[in-house]
């Protein structure tokens, strides 16, 4: 019985839970003059993607937004739906939330969403520089929203993708070095093909690819832009 009345409330529970969270976000409205909250729907007019962001947000992104972490957890909710979180650092280098959304999917128009109404809430004050996990729609969105800020690929999923794309400690150890380690701009197409001949990498397809999209993810490319000291999402 107990399993059945469940598995009703969850059939239920889309309903509820999204009229529950918008209560609490127009109440949360009610009472803090500068909280901002935003929702859409989609053609079943059920709740497609909401964002929000308190006060103390707006002032922390205001003093520290510079450098916007656009980050995207897995989609650990029941609904599946994709958390991102707007993310930076303060002058102690000490986390700041600067704002949050449950979008549909994790597509362009989504994340331009998202984006879009950021700066809608922060009185459309663009970050100089922003990281992500590297996801392709989310750079679409960005090039979209923010065409003149510095984007840059996280340099832990990047050398973790390199342990899964290249076969060998000493190889993707080669690799990570140009993650995280400058070397003069002049010079970094000649090592570039030193270590693709020394381990033979010269027909690995993720390698090359990696290699034309290097002004966003080599340390040797964010020399002169500012990152708060941040060479990671996590």
């Amino acid at each position: 019985m107990y399993n059945k009345i469940a598995k009703l409330r969850r059939l239920k529970a889309f309903e509820s839970d999204s009229q529950a969270a918008i209560s609490y976000l127009e109440s949360k409205a009610f009472t803090e003059a500068n909280f901002y909250c935003r929702f859409n729907t989609d053609d079943d007019d059920r709740l497609a993607n909401i964002f929000w962001r308190d006060s103390h947000s707006l002032f922390e992104y205001k003093c520290f937004g510079d450098v916007l972490v656009f980050y995207t957890t897995y989609k650990t909710n029941v609904y599946g739906k994709p958390l991102v979180l707007f993310v930076g650092v303060n002058n102690h280098s000490a986390t700041c939330v600067f704002g949050a959304a449950l979008l549909l999917d994790e597509t362009f128009t989504s994340y331009k969403w998202a984006l879009t109404k950021l700066m809608d809430s922060m009185g459309s004050k663009h970050p100089l520089s922003i990281m992500t996990d590297g996801d392709e729609a989310m750079r679409q969105a960005i090039d979209e929203v923010f065409p003149n800020c510095q984007h840059r690929v996280c340099g832990w999923h990047v050398a973790r993708n390199a342990c899964a794309h290249i076969n060998g400690p000493k190889k993707s150890s080669a690799f990570r070095s140009f993650i995280f380690d400058h070397i003069d701009e002049d010079k970094f197409d000649e090592c570039w093909n030193e270590m693709i001949k020394q381990h033979g990498l010269e027909d690995n397809v993720w390698v090359n690819m990696m290699y034309e999209k290097r002004h966003r993810w080599a340390e040797t490319y964010s020399k002169g832009h500012f990152f708060a000291g941040m060479r990671s999402t996590q």
